[in-house]
Parts: structure tokens; C-alpha cells; sequence
């Protein structure tokens, strides 16, 4: 992609973050705008540095580099690098012109598809402003006779425990699987809705998938925060 210079004094460049940003004749306080990240950076009359990440997407590893401020307003995915310890999300976005933007509900991967033997626990979630959330198992592979369970957990934050927000049914088939944990949520399970909680998702969780037995089941598990 050709590198656009939209304005004649103190610049404002867009491009690729895999274009070159030029440090010739760029007066300080120019702006360049990465269309595929969604990043600000900043001229600062020798080197470019990132403002503030938009966050539709993955985070960016040099818009967390050296204290730099990363927008938050949501979840990170399990791929996005160091912004992810930091507790940075992606439920939020930059406009060309910097303004920061809300953004819908957001997505996450909780457990890739693989094929399991034994109970698993993913990664402790951060839900920052949204109210409940909508889980899907998906399960495409079986061994044998196979019997899981998919629980979903809220954290104390004081004593570290975990306690259980939903405990779905037994799966012992390939199929898929929605589960919804939503304050008020209406509890009677319908069409692919195998379990729902009418309970807030809270601001840290996790969940669980409990084996009942060694033989091998493939499956995966993908959340969506509802705001």
C-alpha cells in the first residue's frame, strides 16, 4: 500500500504498519496512521512512537513497548503479545482522526480445538464492561465413550477460589454446544441453547471442562461478551 501524506505542514501520513514511516523533513508532531492495526504514532522530531492501540484486533507488541498507552475496554485475545499481561483489550477502536470509539461485543478464544483426555481449565478471563457473556463448545471428534462437562466459574479476587456461575449437562457427542451466563437471561434452554444462568459474568472468570473419563474427545471453546 502507497504511503498517502494528507496534510502540508505538520504531516499526517496513513499506511501499512509494514510501510516504512520516513523520518525526512517530518516536522515534529506529525501523525502516521496504520490502517491495519488501527495505531496512532506519533513524530517526535527523531522517531516515531505509538500513541494509543485501537484494539479491533490483535494488540499491537510495540503499542504496549515502553509505557506506551494502549486503549482498553474489553477482552484480549490469547494470541495479542505482551498487551495481554497487562490486562488491554479490544472491545474499543481509534478513528482516523483519534477519537476513541466503543466498540460491540467482543470475542475470544478460550481453548483451541484439540483432541483431550483429561479436565482443563482455561486462562483466567478479564471482563471489563460487559454484563454477561455467550459460550460455545464445540465438539468434532470422539474416541470410545467420552463424557465431558463445561462449567463456568467467577474468581474471588481476594482468596483466588472459583465458583461456579454455570454447571452444564453431560456432552458425549460430536455436536455444538451454547451456553449463556446473563443477568435476568431467560433460563429455559432453547434451539442450540443447551444452558443458560441468569447471573452477571463478573470481572474475572474462567471455565472448566471436566473429563469423566480418559478416552480422547476433540473440542473447542469460544466465548462472546454481551454488553
Amino acid at each position: 500500500m502507497a504511503i498517502v501524506r494528507t496534510t502540508s505542514s505538520i504531516h499526517t501520513f496513513v499506511g501499512l504498519s509494514t510501510d516504512t514511516k520516513t523520518t525526512a523533513d517530518v516536522p515534529a508532531g506529525s501523525r502516521f496512521w496504520e490502517t491495519d492495526t488501527g495505531i496512532w504514532f506519533l513524530f517526535n522530531g527523531t522517531a516515531w512512537t505509538a500513541e494509543i492501540a485501537s484494539v479491533q484486533g490483535v494488540v499491537a507488541s510495540d503499542a504496549v513497548a515502553d509505557g506506551n498507552p494502549v486503549a482498553i475496554g474489553g477482552v484480549v485475545d490469547d494470541t495479542s503479545p505482551a498487551a495481554a499481561a497487562e490486562g488491554d483489550a479490544r472491545a474499543i477502536r481509534v478513528s482516523p482522526e483519534g477519537d476513541l470509539l466503543l466498540g460491540g461485543n467482543a470475542e475470544v478464544s478460550l481453548l483451541g480445538s484439540a483432541a483431550r483426555t483429561a479436565t482443563v481449565s482455561a486462562g483466567d478471563q478479564t471482563n471489563l464492561n460487559a454484563r454477561g457473556v455467550i459460550i460455545t463448545l464445540d465438539v468434532s471428534a470422539i474416541s470410545a465413550t467420552p463424557s465431558i462437562t463445561l462449567a463456568v466459574e467467577h474468581k474471588d479476587s481476594v482468596a483466588g477460589k472459583y465458583e461456579k456461575l454455570l454447571d452444564g449437562a453431560a456432552v458425549t457427542a460430536v455436536g455444538t454446544h451454547t451456553y449463556i451466563v446473563y443477568p435476568g437471561a431467560d433460563t429455559t434452554a432453547r434451539e442450540d441453547v443447551v444452558e443458560v444462568s441468569g447471573w452477571p459474568i463478573g470481572r474475572t472468570w474462567r471455565i472448566t471442562v471436566t473429563h469423566a473419563d480418559s478416552d480422547s474427545i476433540t473440542y473447542s471453546v469460544a466465548a462472546s461478551y454481551v454488553r
